[in-house]
């Protein structure tokens, strides 16, 4: 069980404005093991490729499958799409994880999460973004329960977002709400109806 500062947030389910800074929480965690966490998942990726920003472009990205490696009965990975706050992904486990796929490398700006009862929980969460499936290098660690707006530092080509979920104050479950993932389609036009909420 992972301690995260005690902050009350809005609990409107709102993103930030991309003008504004990344999460609606500003927590910091006290975990003596996150760090060994995150150096056995995080491996050097040296095939993601920053790339120039044109902001009239950025747009939701296109999801061809969504994977988890586990989840509770009625909250499938799926439901992170379907732009409604009332569903979720939840899974039991301190190793969850949840990957999405755009089927081909797209430049991702920025990803924006909302936590499944995040104004009673802060979720310990790692972000990584990877072009082959196999090594992904580590953008953002954190605990928070607040909508989390992050921009990369810089718009990176990348196929696969994986979002891994290490527990929260209070237990060792996993859960979101909501996830859309920011940026060019580049070769793929099409993008996911449902996020746009």
């Amino acid at each position: 069980m992972f301690q995260c500062s005690d902050v009350l947030i809005n609990q409107e389910f709102k993103f930030p404005p991309n003008s504004e800074p990344e999460s609606g929480r500003n927590n910091n965690c006290d975990n003596p093991i996150q760090e060994a966490i995150s150096n056995q998942r995080q491996r050097s990726a040296t095939n993601l490729t920053p790339r120039p920003t044109d902001y009239t472009l950025i747009k939701p990205l296109y999801i061809a499958a969504i994977t988890a490696n586990g989840g509770d009965k009625e909250n499938k990975p799926e439901n992170v799409l379907d732009g409604n706050p009332r569903t979720a992904w939840t899974n039991k486990g301190t190793d969850s994880w949840i990957l999405l796929d755009h089927g081909s490398s797209m430049d991702i700006h920025s990803i924006e999460v909302a936590w499944y009862l995040g104004s009673l929980f802060d979720y310990h969460y790692e972000i990584s973004i990877s072009n082959d499936g196999t090594e992904f290098r580590n953008v953002k660690s954190r605990c928070s329960g607040g909508p989390l707006w992050y921009k990369l530092k810089a718009v990176t080509l990348a196929r696969y977002v994986k979002i891994a979920v290490m527990g929260n104050n209070m237990n060792d479950r996993a859960g979101i709400s909501q996830v859309k993932v920011m940026g060019h389609p580049g070769r793929k036009e099409e993008v996911n109806k449902d996020l746009d909420y």
